[in-house]
């Protein structure tokens, strides 16, 4: 799923975040913590609710919370000054206020519209989502018969040959 927000786009599948095209550094935690929100968006969520799911109940302490949350908010284009996204809620938790909308369908950036996009790239109706295998070619010939002596012929098998690009 892919959310909007101001100007940002949150994609839960590609695990990142992107404004005006570029992916914005994220840490982990602090990618669950926006997910969690957008998928509360309606409903204000309580810090042991945070601490449950990002850091699976573990003892952190206030700072840390405080922490990831100041980078949820710099993610977003928020700040703790403005809150005009993610808005604290003293003693509550926080709740997302600004508008998120989730975008299933997203422009290929080719005028295109409508098809499902991974951030730019137009998905491939015949491969699940989430699903990439990389063949490549090898240049040196692996030599030794030790055990990855069968790793060219593995890699050569018909049913990678049927999923790779045809050669030019």
């Amino acid at each position: 799923m892919i959310f909007r927000i101001n100007e940002r786009l949150v994609d839960t599948d590609a695990y990142e975040v992107r404004w005006r095209g570029k992916p914005v550094p994220v840490q982990p935690q602090v990618l669950d913590l926006l997910v969690l929100l957008l998928e509360n968006r309606d409903r204000l969520v309580t810090r042991d609710e945070i601490i449950d799911r990002v850091w699976h109940g573990r003892v952190v302490s206030a700072a840390a919370l405080n922490s990831r949350i100041k980078s949820a908010r710099q993610a977003i284009g928020d700040s703790g000054a403005s809150q005009k996204l993610l808005r604290t809620i003293r003693g509550r938790g926080f709740r997302l206020v600004g508008e998120a909308s989730p975008s299933p369908c997203q422009s290929s950036g080719d005028g295109r519209t409508g098809a499902p996009t991974t951030l730019g790239r137009t998905a491939d109706p015949g491969m699940p989502a989430g699903l990439a295998i990389a063949v490549l070619r090898f240049l040196a010939k692996l030599t030794g018969g030790g055990p990855l002596s069968a790793l060219p012929s593995m890699l050569l098998s018909p049913q990678l040959r049927r999923m790779a690009p045809p050669t030019r």
